[in-house]
Parts: structure tokens; C-alpha cells; sequence
């Protein structure tokens, strides 16, 4: 577990730089090493970056000035009927710098906490279906499985707030 506070802060033009490359190395460590070429297929372009950045949305956890991860958060989610109670993540990604050290959980309990300041009761999330170190990590996290998309490739997460 880390020494150090991670900080919540959203994605600015400046960002674009290090969320590119946290994402590229993300892609690199999935497709390369992990051998799943279907999730963010190929290298991420960087026009992708810079609207995932203006889309107001884009969280970053920093540690000490260093970006250690990013997720999104949604009022909506196509894989999902929305019901008004949830707020989703997606563009999960966690520096691999950093792994094993608590990051992942550290994000998802502060994406938890901005969903509670919006008076959601829940927070969900998808991932591949075939991902299966992913799915135990939400899991572990305290997310329930709550089934695949129709679309056959989606596992479907949830988890409640309290």
C-alpha cells in the first residue's frame, strides 16, 4: 500500500501528454504481455486522448504530480438500462508503475465517493468478458457480477454505496 495521498483532480488540455501515454502503455501491457487484443484495440490515437480530455469527465489520480491512473465517469452508459441511480466508470486504466500497490481499489472508492456528492446509490462499470484478472479485481473491490451484454462480450459490474 502506498505512503502517499493519491489526489482526484479532472483531466485539463495540459493532461493530454501523460494520459496518452498512460493509456499507450496500458494498450502496449493488454495487448503485448496479458495477449487481450479486443479491449482498446490498438494504440490509442491521440485526437481520442484529447476528446476523452474536453469531455469534462476524465478523472486523474495523481500521486506526487504523477499520473497513476484515469477513469471517466458517465451519467449514462450504453451497456446498461439506465435506471438514474448509478453513475458509470469507464477508461479505467492504472499506471503500471504502480501496480499491486492499491491504486485500482484507491480510484474506484473515489469514483464511490463522486457518485455519493451526486446522490447516486450506485456505481457500475462493464469490462470484457474474457478478462478475467479484471473481473476479480472488481470482484475483489467489492463489485457484484450482474451479467454479460447482449452484445456477448461485456461483463456487466455493480457495486452499492452505502
Amino acid at each position: 500500500m502506498l505512503d502517499n495521498k493519491l489526489i482526484f483532480r479532472l483531466a485539463t488540455p495540459d493532461d493530454v501528454e501523460p494520459v496518452y501515454q498512460l493509456y499507450y502503455d496500458v494498450c502496449w501491457w493488454l495487448h503485448n504481455v496479458r495477449g487481450i487484443a479486443d479491449q482498446w484495440e490498438g494504440e490509442p490515437a491521440k485526437e481520442e486522448i484529447q476528446e476523452l480530455v474536453a469531455s469534462g469527465g476524465l478523472y486523474l489520480a495523481l500521486l506526487q504530480d504523477e499520473v497513476a491512473g484515469a477513469f471517466k465517469l458517465n451519467e449514462h452508459d450504453h451497456h446498461w438500462d439506465d435506471d438514474g441511480t448509478a453513475l458509470y466508470v469507464g477508461a479505467f486504466a492504472v499506471n503500471r508503475k504502480f501496480q499491486g500497490q492499491g491504486i485500482g481499489q484507491m480510484m474506484l472508492d473515489g469514483a464511490g465517493d463522486e457518485a455519493r456528492k451526486r446522490g447516486k446509490r450506485c456505481l457500475r462499470l462493464d469490462c470484457m468478458n474474457e478478462n478475467f484478472r479484471l473481473k476479480q479485481v472488481y470482484t475483489d473491490a467489492g463489485f457484484e457480477f450482474r451479467g454479460q451484454h447482449q452484445n456477448g462480450w461485456s461483463a456487466l459490474f455493480e457495486r452499492k454505496l452505502t
